[in-house]
């Protein structure tokens, strides 16, 4: 009785990919897998979508809400959520282009049309809370927000944790955050806000509800 082989798969000379009629029998079809893809993302993009809405409706309770008292505070949850609302509809964009790329000519080279590098930042400066935002887009893309309050003539960020972000932005960028200069100068030629009230703002929610 001759003896069976009992070399390891991983041992054996392989063949050329897609050759051997076991690789002919399991490798995947690739109109298939391109219409999986697509179905992924349709999905993912329908997320994003309802991310943004569940955020701007978020936003606006927060405008609504009498039980904030701090206008500043409440500011800043509105904005808060407004980003993350802004960041969804990013999102939702950037994957129904990939979904366009993929049903077009060339599925492979559409896909990678619409990834191009690229890095900013943006300040938002408030009287009493400065935010800067980066972001960087290489194949995927990364944001990293940092938030400095003042804090009687001092500022103080809320991010004791900024240096771990290195890893998320890359050092050169986060260096950039670092050595840019903090507006406060800006900050302190803004106006404190008005104090409103409950009553109007529920009006001004109910408004807003109106109009879209």
């Amino acid at each position: 009785m001759q003896p069976q082989n009992e070399t390891p798969a991983t041992a054996q000379t392989p063949e050329a990919p897609g050759t051997g009629a076991a690789a002919q029998a399991t490798t995947p079809d690739s109109r298939a897998f391109l219409l999986a893809s697509v179905a992924w993302l349709e999905a993912t993009r329908s997320r994003h979508v309802a991310d943004e809405a569940v955020y701007r409706a978020l936003a606006r309770a927060h405008r609504a809400d009498p039980h904030i008292t701090n206008e500043t505070e409440r500011e800043h949850l509105v904005e808060a959520a407004l980003r993350r609302a802004d960041e969804a509809a990013t999102f939702a964009a950037a994957t129904g282009r990939r979904i366009e790329a993929l049903r077009g000519p060339d599925p492979v080279a559409g896909a990678l049309a619409d990834i191009e590098p690229m890095a900013t930042v943006v300040i938002t400066v408030l009287r009493d809370r400065i935010t800067q935002t980066a972001r960087l887009v290489l194949g995927r893309a990364q944001t990293v927000t940092r938030m400095w309050t003042r804090e009687g003539n001092s500022w103080r960020s809320r991010d004791p944790d900024w240096g771990l972000q290195e890893e998320r932005l890359g050092i050169e960028l986060a260096e950039y955050m670092d050595a840019l200069d903090l507006p406060t100068r800006v900050a302190d030629l803004l106006p404190r806000p008005s104090s409103m009230s409950a009553a109007a703002a529920l009006a001004r929610v109910a408004a807003e509800v109106r109009h879209g």
